[in-house]
């Protein structure tokens, strides 16, 4: 019993289905980009260079490799166009649970047989496929996800599923790192220095207070050995970016300090019915209230010369200051926390003048590219309703 409630406070994380959602369809993307670019290679030249000593999945062992008695150059391509079509949906969020275990079976037939291509990285991009079959589906953002009442849909990221993620990358770095110690040059107090790092950041892994620190060791150890692959005219595998941006854990990064909220929007505005609705999603802890521009609240909240000088656009009321259309976007992002905070900040380089440019091209086409609402406020539940004003 003390082992399973260990695991369940390694799992512990505050991943919301959006923010899932945009992490597994750039993890789709990489996948798919892998199988397409062996794709535009010369099939010959990869059936005639396959490393396949044995029959089995080179990365999980106990299973069969389909291509170790195929090699012929129509079975390489039938196996890569295969991998490239179930990256599609893994990409839109189109059954993962299915899909994920056989891009791992594919992921280990192919790219851990290729010369060059075999790293510590293809161990845990495989097993964060295999994972999918925990990882509840329908989270915010995905296809099927598209049109239910209740934006979140009360997704949740179980908790086993972090945990195992943390255990195998954990395994994972201390198998490469002993390799390195054994494999670097004595004379290289650099490379030993990063063996050992690789070896004793998994320690950390079974205390949740020290994952972070866990976290921020494995990417200083993925910075200096990317650096190192480059001094040397190597190549260097993402791969541990996909990895570590799986362990990473968005509650690390706060919101600002609690305080009211109001974001304003137009009633009969397709878009910013779905921007209400992702926020609706995203903001599990309740920071925002909203209300059209048309009602009430907003002549209660704000002078008759605010709303005057206000352009047709989304508007957010933080206290006493009130900020509408690239601004607000900007700062809404900032103050749901985690990943959404980090993309607010960048965008926070983006000049207020150019943003706001983009914004309006977007508001002049909003009514053509989505349909008007029926009511100003979304159809929701009614735990939701509670944040609208009238």
């Amino acid at each position: 019993m003390v082992g399973l409630q260990s695991l369940q406070r390694l799992g512990a994380n505050s991943w919301t289905g959006g923010q899932y959602s945009l992490f597994r369809a750039a993890f789709g993307l990489y996948i798919a980009l892998h199988f397409a670019d062996l794709l535009l290679s010369n099939p010959w030249y990869l059936s005639n260079h396959w490393v396949l000593e044995t029959a089995e999945d080179p990365i999980w062992g106990f299973l069969p490799n389909v291509l170790a008695r195929k090699q012929d150059p129509i079975w390489v391509q039938g196996t890569l166009w295969s991998g490239l079509a179930l990256s599609l949906p893994l990409i839109l969020g189109v059954w993962p649970r299915v899909v994920g275990p056989l891009l791992a079976l594919l992921w280990g037939q192919v790219f851990a047989c290729i010369p060059g291509h075999f790293h510590g990285s293809l161990h845990a991009i495989a097993a964060i496929l295999l994972l999918q079959v925990l990882v509840p589906g329908r989270p915010y953002g995905s296809w099927l996800a598209r049109g239910r009442l209740d934006p979140g849909g009360e997704w949740q990221m179980p908790r086993p599923v972090l945990a195992l993620a943390w255990c195998l990358s954990g395994f994972v770095v201390v198998v490469w790192g002993t390799s390195q110690l054994r494999t670097f040059e004595l004379s290289s107090t650099r490379d030993i220095g990063l063996g050992c790092l690789a070896i004793l950041s998994p320690l950390a892994f079974v205390s949740l207070r020290w994952r972070s620190w866990a976290w921020l060791a494995l990417t200083v150890l993925g910075v200096a050995d990317v650096v190192i692959q480059l001094s040397r005219g190597e190549e260097f595998s993402v791969g541990w970016i996909v990895v570590l941006a799986f362990l990473f854990d968005p509650g690390w990064i706060e919101p600002p300090a609690s305080r009211e909220r109001w974001v304003f929007y137009d009633g009969s505005c397709g878009l910013c019915h779905r921007f209400v609705r992702f926020l609706l999603a995203e903001d599990d802890r309740g920071a925002f209230r909203y209300a059209p521009l048309q009602g009430e609240t907003v002549r209660e909240r704000l002078s008759a010369k605010t709303i005057a000088g206000l352009p047709d656009s989304v508007v957010l009321l933080e206290g006493d200051r009130v900020l509408s259309r690239f601004e607000a976007a900007r700062r809404v992002l900032v103050c749901l926390g985690g990943g959404w905070r980090i993309l607010g900040t960048l965008l926070g380089v983006v000049p207020r003048s150019l943003g706001n440019t983009l914004y309006d091209l977007i508001a002049r086409v909003r009514h053509r590219l989505f349909k008007t609402p029926e009511a100003a406020c979304p159809i929701l539940p009614e735990d939701l309703r509670k944040r609208f004003g009238a």
